[in-house]
């Protein structure tokens, strides 16, 4: 697959969107739905690559794909968790120490949505105490949808000569499907609306329709302009304005996805017209970063706001925004892109599903051990002995004296008859 500056491009606006969100950038009130376009750009990549795989070789080699998706999403994952554990030890209170302990297992097994759905959190309530690692929420969704769509795709495949077809048709019934589920649920359950997958996997499908039929896209540059620069509207106007959604995802999620598939459909990898804001150098440089940038940006939020117990102000927030690159910079020269493309990793499998193991073993230990800390009960106050308290509490005499005359008027009054 050729690399399309316009779609790394599009990767940039989608975490920049997130970041300004959650960092109450002013005009950035719908942010969130960059994770929205993540996924359509993730299921229009990822069936992108599969297709061509299955066209050059006719078959996709499922283990081949599981390798690439550790050396892609595991190290750097991982990294993350267990700094955040660590930094949760140092700087968060003991008694969020057993749910986050929980957030950070389900993370490191990639069902951290299922426990934010089970939990009732509403990811775009500001007043609720949020975890860390809430934002595993998406690679959660991610991950559980690549463990079914690519052996979907094997099976509906199987002795069929236009198999692209099916895929096709199996695409369009998973997105129907997951859309009015995700319709549904909005209304009557809105965190299992937002946080699981059967509700979300329709933007990946669609974004995996978009890779299936790409070929049979007719279209001539003034066309794919114009819906390049229709899709960059639309993904603006969602930004500034879905501050004011009460509930998502529903019908409201189709907005940013259609905008988003437009700009796919309609983008050109040479980067002409719309497409060559979208592939400029700054904007390419932020995409290749995203995944980081996205992982690192939440947990060194939600600490620093619970260091200074309370939200971040101007100075701060731009400190944080800072951290988050650098951190991020140097997790990219240093474990992501190493891993990702070391030789004994890239041509051999064993050591790659090996690492996988480790590393979410990793993972997972560093969310158990964190639950297993106890909030200490200590109050700092010292118990006297008995003895002590004895003494310290005899009255003096004087103020015996008073009270025993205090008991005998008492008394008197309880003897006397009433007149």
């Amino acid at each position: 697959m050729g690399f399309r500056g316009d779609v790394e491009g599009l990767r940039a606006i989608a975490v920049l969107a997130v970041l300004g969100y959650h960092f109450d950038v002013p005009g950035f009130g719908g942010g969130f739905v960059g994770v929205d376009v993540f996924f359509v750009v993730s299921g229009f990549l990822i069936t992108s690559l599969l297709v061509i795989e299955r066209d050059r070789t006719g078959r996709i080699d499922l283990v081949a794909f599981l390798t690439r998706r550790i050396r892609r999403l595991l190290p750097l994952a991982t990294l993350v968790l267990v700094t955040t554990a660590v930094a949760a030890r140092l700087w968060l209170p003991a008694t969020r120490f057993d749910e986050l302990g929980l957030d950070l297992v389900a993370s490191g097994v990639f069902v951290a949505n299922l426990v934010f759905a089970a939990r009732g959190g509403d990811y775009l309530a500001a007043d609720l105490a949020a975890s860390p690692v809430q934002h595993f929420w998406s690679l959660a969704v991610e991950e559980q949808f690549y463990l079914v769509w690519p052996t979907a795709l094997v099976v509906v495949g199987l002795g069929a000569r236009r198999w692209r077809r099916r895929g096709v048709g199996l695409a369009v019934v998973i997105a129907l499907a997951s859309f009015i589920t995700g319709a549904v649920l909005s209304a009557r359950s809105p965190s299992w609306a937002y946080y699981a997958t059967v509700s979300r996997a329709w933007e990946l499908a669609f974004g995996a329709l978009l890779a299936l039929i790409g070929r049979d896209l007719r279209r001539r540059p003034r066309q794919g302009a114009v819906l390049t620069g229709i899709g960059m509207t639309g993904i603006v106007v969602a930004v500034i304005t879905f501050g004011q959604v009460d509930t998502f995802p529903g019908a409201w999620a189709s907005l940013p996805v259609l905008a988003t598939g437009a700009i796919l459909a309609g983008g050109d990898p040479r980067g002409i017209g719309p497409s060559r804001l979208l592939a400029t150098r700054p904007l390419g440089w932020i995409g290749a970063r995203s995944y980081g940038l996205y992982l690192w940006h939440w947990p060194i939020l939600v600490i620093a706001e619970e260091i200074l117990a309370r939200s971040l102000g101007l100075v701060a927030t731009v400190v944080a925004l800072g951290l988050t690159v650098v951190v991020n910079e140097v997790s990219f020269r240093f474990v992501e892109t190493p891993v990702r493309t070391v030789a004994v990793l890239v041509d051999r499998r064993g050591p790659t599903l090996a690492l996988g193991g480790c590393l979410v073993v990793v993972a997972v230990g560093a969310g158990g051990l964190l639950g297993q800390i106890r909030p200490g009960l200590d109050t700092g106050v010292i118990a006297a002995p008995p003895d002590s308290l004895a003494s310290a509490t005899t009255i003096p005499a004087p103020a015996r004296d008073l009270v025993e005359a205090d008991r005998g008027s008492d008394r008197d009054l309880v003897s006397k008859p009433v007149e």
